[in-house]
């Protein structure tokens, strides 16, 4: 189960409903051998105009809220 993994590969970094415990930004790792084909698209279509690509990854969002959100987004109910 990938959210096991998850846990297994993030000490710390979850209670044990899931909820995230830290208070400020961490990188998580997600052990998956899959691609995000949304990501591999924009990148490669980024990487042609010569633009340098960095990803914040929106788990949270994707957990809570689903979907693909906005980097300037901040954390709200729905």
């Amino acid at each position: 189960m990938v959210e096991e993994a998850i846990r297994k590969t993030n000490p710390g970094v979850f209670d044990e409903k899931g909820n995230l415990t830290v208070k400020d930004w961490i990188r998580i790792r997600i052990p998956e051998d899959t691609v995000d084909i949304f990501e591999l698209y924009t990148h490669i279509a980024l990487m042609k105009t010569g633009q340098t690509v960095h990803w914040v990854d929106s788990w949270y969002y994707h957990i809570y809220d689903g979907g693909i959100h906005c980097g300037t987004n901040v954390l709200r109910k729905v």
